[in-house]
C-alpha cells in the first residue's frame, strides 16, 4: 500500500468517525455522554491537522466546557481534555491547568472508583511524557499506589483469591513493572504470591489454582525456563481437571508442542499430539491418550 492509498483510507476512516458523530448528535444531542465522547474523537483525529492549531484547541476548549457543564469538572472525560490542552498553553496558563486538573484527580479520588483516578493519571502522564518527563513519573507512580490501594481494600473485603481480588492485584502487578523494567522479578513475586495463595486456600488441583499457574505461564513468557518447567508440571493436571478450562489446556499445550518440535523433531511431536489431543468443547470429560480423539494440531 502506497502513500497515497494510506492517506485516502485515513480520510474514509474519519469519514466515517464523522458520521458516527452526527447520528449521534442527531439521536441524542449535543450533550449526551456518547456524543461528547464521540466529538472528542473527531477533534483529535482529523487527518493532516496540527494538533495544536487554533481551530483543534478552540474546539477542545468547547469541549471541555460542554463536558464540565453535563459531566461534572471531576469526571474522568473533562480531565482527559483539559490534558489535551496543556502542551499548548503558555506557562502561566499550564500552570493554572495543572492546578485544575490536579484538583479534580483529588475529587475523583474521594468521590469515585479509585480505578477511575488510576485511568485520569496514566492519561495525563502520557500527555506529559515528552514536556515533563518527571512529572509523568510521579503521576505513573500515583497511579500505581492508587491499584495497590484497590487490590489491598479488595482482599480485605472478598479474601485474596476472590476474581475481582485477583484481576486487581494481576493488574498492579502489571502496571508495578511497565514502565520499569528493573521492577519485574518483584512484580514476577507478586504473580508467585496469587498462586501461592490459590494453593493454600483452594488447594493445588482446584480449577482457579490450575488457571493462576496459567497465568503465571504466560507472565514468565515462553523463553524462561520456569515457563517450561510449570507447564510441564501443569498438563496432566489440566486434562485430569473435573471442569476443564479449555484456553489454559490449548496455551500450556500449545507452549509445550512448539518445546517439542524445536527440541526434539519429528517423532517427540507427534508422540505428544497424540497423548495430549486437541481440546473439544464439545466432550468434556475426553482425557489424554483417548483413541477416538482428533490428534490434529490446528494450533501450531
Amino acid at each position: 500500500m502506497d502513500l497515497d492509498d494510506g492517506s485516502r483510507l485515513e480520510k474514509l476512516a474519519f469519514a466515517e468517525l464523522v458520521a458516527a458523530f452526527e447520528s449521534r448528535l442527531r439521536r441524542l444531542g449535543p450533550d449526551h455522554p456518547d456524543t461528547l465522547a464521540m466529538q472528542y474523537r473527531v477533534i483529535l483525529e482529523q487527518p493532516g491537522v496540527n494538533a495544536w492549531s487554533t481551530s483543534v484547541v478552540t474546539a477542545l476548549e468547547e469541549l471541555a466546557t460542554a463536558q464540565e457543564r453535563v459531566l461534572g469538572p471531576h469526571h474522568p472525560s473533562t480531565l482527559a481534555t483539559l490534558a489535551q490542552l496543556w502542551p499548548g498553553k503558555t506557562p502561566s496558563e499550564q500552570a493554572a491547568l495543572d492546578h485544575r486538573i490536579r484538583r479534580g484527580w483529588a475529587q475523583l479520588l474521594a468521590e469515585r472508583d479509585p480505578q477511575f483516578l488510576e485511568q485520569a493519571l496514566l492519561a495525563v502522564a502520557a500527555i506529559y511524557e515528552t514536556e515533563r518527563p518527571e512529572q509523568a513519573c510521579q503521576l505513573r507512580e500515583q497511579a500505581i499506589d492508587v491499584r495497590a490501594r484497590v487490590a489491598a481494600e479488595l482482599s480485605d473485603r472478598l479474601g485474596p483469591v476472590h476474581p475481582e481480588t485477583v484481576h486487581s492485584r494481576v493488574a498492579h502487578a502489571n502496571l508495578y513493572a511497565a514502565f520499569d523494567a528493573a521492577r519485574s522479578q518483584e512484580a514476577t513475586r507478586m504473580i508467585e504470591q496469587i498462586v501461592a495463595d490459590h494453593q493454600r486456600i483452594l488447594g493445588m488441583n482446584h480449577p482457579r489454582t490450575l488457571h493462576a499457574n496459567v497465568e503465571l505461564a504466560r507472565h514468565y513468557g515462553w523463553s524462561d525456563p520456569r515457563c517450561l518447567a510449570l507447564s510441564e508440571s501443569l498438563i496432566d493436571r489440566l486434562y485430569a481437571a473435573a471442569e476443564p478450562n479449555y484456553d489454559d489446556i490449548k496455551y500450556i499445550r500449545h507452549l509445550l508442542a512448539a518445546h517439542h518440535a524445536r527440541t526434539e523433531g519429528t517423532n517427540a511431536i507427534h508422540a505428544f499430539h497424540a497423548r495430549y489431543p486437541v481440546p473439544d468443547d464439545a466432550d468434556d470429560h475426553v482425557l489424554p491418550g483417548t483413541p477416538d480423539y482428533s490428534t490434529i494440531d490446528d494450533d501450531l
